[in-house]
């Protein structure tokens, strides 16, 4: 991410600009994860050497076994598959993934980007057919943002133990996004891990978007949700158009001979 966020104006961005400023004047080399950032960050620290390596897809997510959240955590995942099964299982599942800052309340981006999307999700023509599933770490602001929506949706909370197979439940990742200097700036990671999930994605559209464009929707939020709602070929199609770009660059083989070179 651009953590020279030039739309934020507290002392807590200020301390961190400073400590990133100094972190960066004792390194020899930067790397970053797309060419967009590397062009961003070359601005705030001319001179210096940058090179762009891009994120791996994470093809499984590790969990000790034997502790309690991860027990705790299957059982969350079989009760959250229940009730979305009892929603109707032949409703179109839409899902959208992502953290929320400290957990405790309502940040501007992440989760509350949906808010723009509830008349279109509420409208005729969507309304009856879909389920939404928010998986994250901020159930408070879940509870706060959506308590009068009214088409079915669920919170689980993300656990490496059980999160591809939460995303494997559904069949659509909303990715919507306020555009900024810190959003624009963000790396494709959350598209790799939607289509190798074998979920269709629709968007707002930034840089590092841009080469899955012919595979995804960007920006037509309405007409993606009319490709994709009960159409499950359309799916399937865009998934695997996703995967072949995936299959050629961001497999850790290809991220590892970067590093390596």
């Amino acid at each position: 991410d651009n953590r020279f966020n030039d739309d934020e104006n507290s002392d807590e961005y200020r301390e961190s600009e400073q400590r990133m400023r100094k972190m960066f004047a004792l390194a020899d080399h930067i790397v970053t994860s797309h060419e967009y950032l590397k062009s961003t960050l070359s601005t705030y620290v001319p001179g210096r050497n940058i090179t762009c390596i891009e994120d791996a897809l994470e093809l499984e997510l590790s969990s000790d076994e034997t502790s309690l959240s991860h027990v705790k955590a299957h059982l969350l995942f079989e009760l959250y598959r229940a009730r979305l099964q009892g929603a109707g299982w032949n409703k179109t599942r839409l899902i959208w993934f992502g953290t929320n800052g400290d957990n405790k309340e309502i940040r501007s981006g992440g989760m509350t980007d949906l808010v723009k999307l509830k008349t279109l999700l509420h409208s005729p023509a969507f309304r009856d057919k879909i389920t939404l599933t928010i998986c994250s770490n901020g159930e408070k602001a879940y509870q706060d943002i959506f308590r009068d929506w009214k088409i079915p949706h669920f919170f689980i909370k993300w656990h490496p133990a059980t999160f591809y197979r939460v995303l494997r439940c559904n069949h659509v990742a909303l990715v919507p996004l306020t555009i900024n200097s810190l959003t624009i700036c963000k790396s494709n990671n959350r598209l790799l891990t939607a289509l190798h999930n074998d979920l269709a994605v629709i968007a707002d559209e930034i840089p590092s978007y841009k080469e899955f464009g012919q595979c995804i929707v960007l920006n037509e939020w309405e007409n993606g949700l009319s490709a994709f709602v009960d159409n499950a070929q359309n799916r399937k199609d865009s998934v695997a158009e996703g995967k072949k770009i995936i299959g050629r660059k961001y497999l850790p083989q290809h991220i590892a001979f970067k590093w390596e070179t």
